[in-house]
């Protein structure tokens, strides 16, 4: 069984019968450079920490409804999730939720059934449902470090200020934050203890959701 955007399989008069999530595969870029024995990984170059490639999970879905419901069936599936961005919760790892694109296959006639392929371009790591404690300060125009020690290989960092001008420095990148909350496309913290350096006025709370493979 399976949540995806609120939505279960029963809803479609569906049986969840199978769920493949694929492996992550590092990104890795081998380049053969002229004098010097091996390839070298020009990613590890850039950076000290491994990032994958979107993952593929598919979904499995069949119906033992009659055959005149199918296309009503088709149809809903195609509007709620294909497409679509999506949220996906498995009841076997009910802590965890992926994100990502779903589409939809065209419906496979089986006779007395009917079954439908839901297909996910899915983020690497999946995040927890639980929202962490991380810190919180008042700062009175001055900049604070504070150290956020991470437990997972990912931690994906949510903020909350009360006033403009706050901006946060992360391993040398500078990043500004609106008023109220918020999030930083493709910042996130990694295993281990993460310092992070604020400037404002005002009040900053910080939390994150735990990311893992």
């Amino acid at each position: 069984m399976f949540e995806m955007n609120g939505h279960m399989p029963d809803e479609y008069k569906c049986f969840h019968i199978h769920t493949e999530i694929s492996s992550p595969e590092p990104r890795i870029e081998m380049l053969e450079v002229p004098l010097r024995d091996g390839a070298i990984n020009t990613l590890a170059s850039l950076s000290d920490v491994v990032h994958y490639s979107t993952r593929e999970i598919i979904l499995g879905l069949e119906t033992p409804a009659i055959r005149s419901e199918w296309p009503l069936i088709q149809s809903a599936l195609m509007r709620d999730f294909h497409g679509q961005s999506v949220q996906l919760v498995l009841d076997t790892d009910p802590d965890w939720y992926w994100e990502g694109w779903a589409t939809v296959d065209q419906m496979e006639d089986k006779g007395g059934s009917a079954g439908w392929t839901i297909r996910i371009n899915a983020q690497p790591f999946k995040r927890g449902r639980n929202v962490k404690w991380g810190d919180a300060l008042i700062l009175t125009g001055d900049s604070a470090t504070t150290t956020i020690h991470i437990e997972t290989p990912r931690a994906y960092p949510i903020f909350t200020t009360n006033a403009t001008g706050f901006s946060i420095q992360y391993k040398g990148v500078t990043y500004n934050l609106p008023s109220d909350v918020s999030t930083v496309y493709g910042l996130f913290f990694t295993l281990g203890d993460n310092e992070i350096e604020i400037t404002g006025t005002g009040h900053i709370t910080i939390e994150y959701r735990e990311g893992a493979l």
